[in-house]
């Protein structure tokens, strides 16, 4: 039998809890929980934790375990304990916060369930299990709720194996949902590209077919003149009116008009 906790935890290096000094922003039922689980790491003896559990009570907590008679037994002990420094505001805090509480969009059934059951615990550790479910099924995602709803839980291990099929069920239908997306997003995306290569394609031919149009219709610009000049009407009408028009012709003999310096009649003399 166990008979000095200190040597204990000495040997497998546990470092001893906080002292419980019942103040309301203490809560009484987790305390007495991380107790517990000192003494089962600790091995110590269902017999001896009655014992030697105001080891961790402060003064004002010694001294109510001095002024009152106590049952023996180690469970009915952390009742009395618990009923004593359960405060009304702290019981009306736990209340209000398990009443609200609601499972968020990213959390998993596993963290929900567990804290749940944990502030019913805080609560009233004697919660019978049809309360319990009344709580759980409150907070569930809506989706998940109606499936739990639908097979009528009477256990909360049942709540729970139900509310991770139902999860599960969820999962899968929105991984599906996300793949054929991705993927349909790629074909649009595929289908844009080409669409987008073929418009190209069709503007560059545009394009070209545009330019050499162009440069036929400058370059038949350009020999329009050419032919003009060279049109024998054209130059038929300039030599008639050459011909008709002899003031135009100087002699560079006398230098006189209207003859040529073969003609000049000075020369002739």
């Amino acid at each position: 039998m166990t008979s000095n906790i200190s040597t204990q935890l000495l040997i497998k290096g546990i470092q001893p809890l906080e002292i419980f000094t019942g103040p309301d922003d203490q809560d009484p039922i987790t305390w007495i929980q991380a107790i517990d689980e000192l003494f089962d790491a600790t091995k110590v003896d269902i017999n001896d934790r009655r014992r030697l559990l105001p080891m961790y009570f402060g003064n004002d907590v010694k001294k109510w375990y001095r002024s009152e008679e106590f049952i023996r037994y180690y469970d009915e002990f952390k009742k009395q304990f618990i009923n004593a420094f359960t405060s009304s505001v702290y019981k009306l805090k736990i209340s209000t916060k398990l009443m609200n509480r609601r499972q968020s969009h990213n959390e998993s059934v596993q963290s929900y369930y567990c804290d749940i059951l944990s502030l019913c615990a805080r609560l009233n550790p004697d919660m019978q299990d049809d309360e319990k479910i009344l709580y759980l099924l409150r907070g569930l995602k809506p989706s998940i709720q109606q499936q739990v709803i639908m097979v009528d839980p009477k256990k909360c291990k049942d709540v729970f194996e139900h509310a991770k099929r139902a999860e599960a069920a969820a999962s899968l239908t929105t991984s599906s949902s996300t793949e054929s997306t991705t993927i349909n997003e790629a074909i649009d995306e595929t289908t844009a590209a080409l669409r987008h290569t073929s418009m190209n394609s069709n503007n560059r031919q545009s394009d070209h077919f545009k330019w050499n149009s162009s440069v036929n219709q400058r370059d038949s610009n350009c020999y329009w003149p050419q032919h003009r000049y060279n049109d024998s009407s054209q130059n038929n009408r300039y030599g008639q009116f050459i011909q008709k028009d002899p003031s135009r012709f100087r002699c560079y003999n006398c230098h006189g008009i209207g003859h040529y310096a073969y003609q000049c009649p000075s020369h002739l003399n």
